[in-house]
């Protein structure tokens, strides 16, 4: 059975892109946390926006990654497909 080294690519491509759309998530839940109020609830509003933003982060370094598995599929199935 052969694989298709080709759609393993392009799907990599819309990982690493999907990775690309939380990063910029992750900026702009960020920034609703920058508030001015001061309050024991401002300050639990800002930690959890700093969670979500950090959860965002790592769900995209996770899509790195994902992508980064997916390339060397293709590659190691390019290279088993011969000349």
């Amino acid at each position: 059975m052969r694989g298709d080294a080709e759609g393993l690519r392009r799907t990599a491509v819309a990982v690493r892109l999907q990775g690309e759309r939380l990063r910029l998530l992750a900026v702009h839940v960020r920034a609703v946390g920058d508030v001015r109020w001061r309050s024991p609830a401002a300050d639990l509003y800002r930690a959890q926006v700093d969670a979500r933003a950090h959860s965002l982060q790592r769900q995209a370094e996770a899509t790195d990654e994902v992508a980064r598995r997916l390339d060397a599929l293709a590659e190691s199935l390019r290279g088993s497909e011969g000349p």
